[in-house]
C-alpha cells in the first residue's frame, strides 16, 4: 500500500514539474535537446566466487537541474568454496531523483525494493528489503551528451537488517537519447 502511494506521488510530482519545465538541453552544448538518458551499472567477476551484476536505468531531465528515473537490477553470485556451493540472486527495481548544483555535483534520493533469493544446504531462502537511500555525487562529462558518475549513498532505513554495506559507493554511466 505504501509503495503504491509512493509511486502515485512520484508520478504526480513528475507531471507537475514537467509542465513548468523550460526547454533545455541535457548536453553541454545548446545543439543537444536530449532529455532522456539511458545508463546504469555493470559488473562481472569469475573464479572461485562468480558475480554478475546488471543494473540498467532510464532517467528523464524534468528541468535542467532536476532528473528522475527508474531502474532494475539483477545480481547472481556463486561461491564454490563451500560444499555444497552457495548460489544466490538479488533482484529488484528502483525510483530515484537527482538534483544537480554547481553544474556537476548532485544530491540523490532513491527508493529500491530488493528480493534476496538464496539456495544453499538444500533450502530456499527468500526475503525482500525496501531501501531508502540518500547521498551526494559527481558527474564527469564524456562528450556532448554522455557522462559517468559516482555517488556516496547512505541507507536511511531504520530497520535492523541493512542489505549490504552502509554507506556505499555507486558508479555508473549515462548516454543521452
Amino acid at each position: 500500500m505504501a509503495f503504491r502511494n509512493l509511486i502515485i506521488f512520484f508520478i504526480f510530482t513528475s507531471i507537475s514539474l514537467q509542465v513548468e519545465a523550460q526547454i533545455f538541453s541535457l548536453g553541454k552544448s545548446d545543439s543537444s535537446d536530449k532529455r532522456f538518458y539511458l545508463g546504469g551499472n555493470l559488473g562481472l567477476s569469475f573464479g572461485t566466487i562468480t558475480n554478475i551484476y546488471i543494473a540498467p536505468e532510464l532517467a528523464y531531465a524534468l528541468t535542467e537541474n532536476l532528473h528522475a528515473g527508474i531502474g532494475v537490477s539483477y545480481q547472481f553470485t556463486r561461491d564454490i568454496r563451500y560444499n555444497p556451493f552457495i548460489d544466490y540472486s538479488v533482484y529488484g527495481g528502483k525510483l530515484f531523483g537527482r538534483y544537480f548544483f554547481l553544474d556537476d555535483f548532485f544530491v540523490q534520493a532513491e527508493y529500491e525494493r530488493l528480493v534476496y533469493d538464496a539456495n544453499y544446504s538444500n533450502t530456499n531462502n527468500k526475503m525482500q528489503y525496501d531501501g531508502i537511500y540518500g547521498g551526494v555525487g559527481y558527474r564527469q562529462w564524456m562528450g556532448e551528451s554522455s557522462f559517468y558518475y559516482i555517488a556516496l549513498l547512505f541507507d536511511l532505513n531504520d530497520d535492523q537488517f541493512i542489505f549490504g554495506i552502509n554507506p556505499f559507493f555507486r558508479a555508473g554511466f549515462a548516454i543521452g537519447l
